[in-house]
């Protein structure tokens, strides 16, 4: 897992079993996010093995590409959100 508590590329998921204990959920809803993600693309089982996060990324630019459609949706302009990324990433606005 990476600094942000999200799973990197090739990162091994927890068992359905030790996320639904830890989340305090039933299994079963953990095994039917598990199989979504699958069919989604983003990770993949391996028998007896466990599930492992496989999301390239285009996955990664979808999603930038969603947040970034719903902050222009919510009035934000483009050099609005150009300095915020600038700020964010600790660069000069010119």
């Amino acid at each position: 897992m990476c600094e942000l508590g999200l799973y990197d590329k090739d990162g091994k998921l927890p068992s359905c079993r030790e996320l639904a204990v830890s989340l305090g959920v039933n299994p079963n809803t953990v095994q039917r996010a598990y199989n979504r993600l699958e069919e989604d693309g983003i990770v993949t089982a391996m028998q007896k093995k466990g599930y492992y996060v496989v999301a390239n990324d285009s996955h990664r630019e979808s999603a930038a590409a969603e947040k970034i459609s719903d902050l222009k949706a919510a009035g934000f302009t483009y050099d609005e959100l150009l300095n915020i990324v600038n700020r964010v990433y600790g660069e000069k606005n010119d």
